[in-house]
């Protein structure tokens, strides 16, 4: 279904509603200087606005943004406090304001509510804001990205999918086959594998491994057990091979073109997942190598951002890969979030350039701080949403796991109480998918459930979370696993995404 609006001109509208909005909020926190700045852009905006919409639709943004700012300026919780409405304002009181939006919608008629939406959310942020009503803002962020992307952006149906984690970037568990038939010690990625394989001339067995583990059998079947995507982890080394001197096997980007073959014959969309970057993205092995001296400045981020426009290139024109992610798990400890959300910025920009377009393809970026700079991450990108087309398209993705000391629950209480907390949660979140999760969970600190009548609850109720709560979907870790719970394949499991539809 095509969207209401194109592109260009729902971001022609949304800074309309900013700047109009910004105005408001500036003139009645007497910042006369940034409403005169806000003024410029109203002027530059204008002709396009009227020309597109015509006057109604600016009215009624005028209106929104008068009465939010003014509603805050009469509550007396805006800084520099004035006695009256500013020079400027057409409207006495805010319920005139109000009234007023009210009067000019009936006149919008076909006119589709997420402009509407758009207009309100935009008010009430800037006002809050100005307010430093934190909470508030945010809220109205999220409002303001959700109607912007419900404007231009192509429909289709949120992911609900599974990971097919230990093809293209070995871990143990998932690639326990291929561990045990190779005798492959230890656990500690793909880089320790990979030299393992080269001592013992076996490197061999990796090909076949990439060849035999994923077939277009294992995309009929994901698609018949009722899933309608998958996430594709995979090492940089698959796109452009190693480089640095880094022992890795590639390239083998055939792989990834079956993948999207398979995927469009079965009817599944695809979001290809750069889980593995140049230098890593994190200490960890899930990025390919478990490396305790790993710092920031070894992550070779220009270099993955040239795979990254290699990969949107290559899959431009392939209408079912709705979704590109830049890396995987980024260190909690050794970045800090606005170097991350820097990286995040030029990602998108390549896959943009690149040909994959905000209004059909998501640019996935992982958000895995926790805490005080978790916090810190969400304030800076809940800003930026707001201020130009820099992210638009962009998802963050979230890992929710329940299997350690960190979720038992002798300390937590029970672990669907907690997941029902986390999935409100990522629900504040302009918009978020949960690109791992899996059933294992802890009963104490020490002991795993194995009760399969319970890891089957657990699966339907985080299933119906994320339905619900999580703008983008969700996927669940892993298709095919050695260990007890986390194989979605398992003849245990016995729900599938269509039966919450």
């Amino acid at each position: 279904m095509d969207p209401p609006f194109s592109y260009s001109a729902a971001c022609t509208l949304r800074a309309y509603c900013v700047a109009k909005s910004w105005y408001a909020a500036n003139s009645a926190s007497a910042y006369y200087g940034d409403a005169e700045n806000d003024g410029s852009l109203i002027d530059q905006l204008a002709p396009d606005v009227l020309a597109h919409w015509g006057t109604v639709l600016m009215d009624f943004i005028d209106a929104c943004a008068w009465h939010a700012a003014l509603e805050r300026l009469e509550q007396g919780v805006l800084p520099n406090q004035l006695q009256h409405p500013p020079e400027g304002c057409s409207f006495e009181t805010a319920r005139q304001a109000a009234d007023a939006a009210s009067e000019l919608q009936r006149e919008l008629g076909d006119l589709p509510e997420e402009a509407l939406a758009l207009a309100r959310a935009s008010a009430w942020y800037t006002a809050n804001t100005r307010a430093n009503y934190k909470a508030d803002s945010h809220a109205d962020v999220v409002s303001m990205v959700r109607s912007m992307e419900a404007l231009y952006r192509e429909k289709h149906p949120k992911w609900q999918g599974v990971n097919l984690g230990g093809w293209l970037l070995l871990e143990r568990g998932p690639s326990i086959p291929f561990y045990e038939a190779t005798g492959l010690d230890g656990d500690s990625g793909e880089w320790d594998a990979t030299e393992q394989l080269r001592s013992l001339g076996a490197l061999r067995a990796l090909e076949l491994h990439r060849k035999s583990h994923v077939t277009q059998s294992t995309l009929k079947e994901i698609a018949r057990r009722g899933f309608n995507a998958v996430r594709v982890p995979f090492g940089y080394w698959i796109v452009s091979g190693a480089t640095n001197g880094d022992p890795y096997l590639g390239p083998d980007i055939e792989r990834l073109d079956d993948i999207v073959a398979w995927t469009r014959e079965s009817g599944l969309q695809v979001l290809l997942d750069l889980h593995g970057n140049p230098g890593g993205e994190s200490e960890e092995k899930p990025c390919g190598r478990a490396n305790q001296q790993w710092k920031f400045e070894d992550w070779r981020r220009e270099e993955a951002i040239e795979v990254l426009m290699k990969v949107a290139a290559r899959y431009s024109q392939d209408l079912h890969v709705t979704g590109i992610q830049v890396c995987n798990e980024p260190s909690r400890e050794r970045i800090q979030p606005h170097d991350l959300i820097e990286h995040y910025i030029k990602c998108v920009a390549a896959v943009r350039k690149a040909g994959m377009p905000a209004s059909r393809v998501s640019v996935v970026c992982p958000l895995y701080f926790e805490g005080a700079k978790r916090q810190e991450f969400l304030d800076e990108w809940m800003e930026l949403c707001t201020k130009c087309h820099m992210l638009d398209g962009a998802v963050l993705d979230f890992h929710v796991y329940f299997f350690g000391h960190w979720a038992n629950e002798d300390l937590h209480g029970s672990v669907h109480e907690q997941a029902e907390r986390k999935a409100e949660e990522l629900g504040r979140v302009p918009a978020a998918v949960v690109g791992e999760w899996s059933v294992p969970f802890n009963h104490s600190m020490v002991t795993c459930c194995r009760d399969t009548r319970r890891l089957n609850a657990f699966l339907r109720v985080q299933q119906d979370l994320y339905s619900r709560h999580v703008t983008h979907g969700d996927f669940y870790w892993n298709w095919i696993d050695g260990a007890h719970g986390w194989s979605r394949q398992a003849a245990y499991f016995d729900s599938s995404p269509k039966q919450l539809t």
